[in-house]
């Protein structure tokens, strides 16, 4: 299977070194971080270069990489792990205007050193997707699904009990070892990918990490790209802001979701009330679709504080013209209760679990008040 083309340099940089010797270089915002780190290396004794009080160069013989990047990440706060920059050029190599892309914090150096079996699940093309179904609230009947990220474990890994490694373990070894952006494209692309390969060209809503985007013009390139060789009808992509996800800015954010509007996919905001998921996001943002944080929808029938409150956000929606989409539903009665409160659809375990084969394309009535149709 061919990867999508790479529109990014950081997307491009995700390759856990190899910890074959080379140079360590380091930049730090301040005198006494400075200090921690030139007392490790010292007691390490590694040759070293300090240039300009700012920055260092350290020469690693073969298996070095690792063990300093670790015993620097213990001596530092976790504020000063992702405020000191850090590549590694291996031996042979110059360090260069090309390997500026590879710049990345200290606190992520030293994760990679334990998240090569993360670099090998891209380079293997080991990602797949699993899928949610989604219903109509008034009928039960099929109107999307969720695609949920995966990973196909080698002999010997960690898996979990379906023998597949969990898309939150994936995501949060991503984050860690500072790979969310080749992670998050891969994930993309695996969802439309495994959709089409099993006959769905349904709706499907795909997450994404706006963390993970520089420039949307730039940066979305190769989704758009590989969406549309596979012809997967636009209109029948909704692109939704992972939970917990942040951005430096509001402006960043709308920016990138105008990007994916211009390109004739849809946007949904997930988990409202939580990170971004705000009332002032909903205002800022005007997403197609909402989703309700699933904490809210749990036991919500019978919970006289989470009632009134998911009544009201469901009915402020409505009024605002945006869908609803309520997470987390397993019981009939939590349903019911939805349902009566003007809920659009409904996600969760009474509907279904995750599964490695969506319902072919046509086996449901897909088609939705908005006019989008699955082919």
């Amino acid at each position: 299977m061919t990867q999508a083309p790479i529109a990014c340099p950081s997307c491009a940089a995700r390759s856990v070194p190899a910890d074959t010797g080379g140079t360590l270089h380091l930049w730090w915002p301040a005198g006494h971080v400075a200090k921690k780190l030139l007392e490790t290396i010292r007691a390490a004794e590694l040759p070293l270069t300090v240039a300009a009080g700012k920055r260092a160069e350290v020469s690693i013989g073969i298996g070095w990489l690792t063990p300093l990047c670790q015993e620097l990440f213990k001596v530092l706060t976790p504020v000063e792990r992702t405020a000191v920059r850090a590549l590694f050029v291996p031996e042979g190599r110059e360090a260069g205007l090309g390997a500026l892309g590879e710049v990345t914090t200290l606190e992520g150096l030293a994760h990679r050193g334990t998240a090569r079996w993360l670099s090998a699940l891209l380079d293997d093309e080991r990602l797949t997707s699993h899928f949610q179904p989604i219903v109509e609230a008034a009928t039960g009947e099929p109107f999307a699904m969720e695609a949920l990220v995966r990973g196909l474990p080698l002999e010997g890994e960690d898996a979990g009990p379906d023998g597949l490694i969990g898309g939150g373990h994936i995501i949060m070894a991503a984050r860690a070892a500072d790979m969310l952006f080749p992670v998050d494209l891969a994930a993309r692309t695996s969802a439309v990918r495994t959709a089409v390969e099993r006959g769905y060209r349904g709706r499907l809503f795909i997450n994404f990490s706006p963390a993970a985007i520089y420039d949307p013009h730039h940066c979305l390139r190769s989704t758009v790209k590989i969406i549309e060789s596979l012809r997967y009808p636009p209109e029948n992509i909704v692109f939704e802001v992972g939970e917990g996800d942040s951005v430096e800015s509001m402006d960043h954010l709308k920016e990138i979701l105008t990007v994916y509007r211009s390109a004739g996919f849809k946007v949904a905001l997930d988990d409202l009330g939580a990170g971004y998921a705000s009332l002032n996001a909903l205002h800022e943002l005007r997403p197609d679709y909402v989703k309700m944080d699933m904490a809210l929808v749990r036991g919500v029938d019978h919970d006289p504080v989470k009632a009134p409150i998911l009544a009201g956000l469901l009915r402020m929606a409505r009024e605002i013209g945006i869908a609803t989409v309520c997470e987390g539903v397993e019981t009939h009665a939590e349903a019911d209760w939805l349902r009566a409160h003007g809920a659009d659809y409904l996600q969760g375990f009474l509907y279904g679990r995750a599964a490695p084969a969506p319902p072919a394309s046509g086996s449901g009535p897909l088609a939705t008040r908005d006019g989008a149709v699955p082919l």
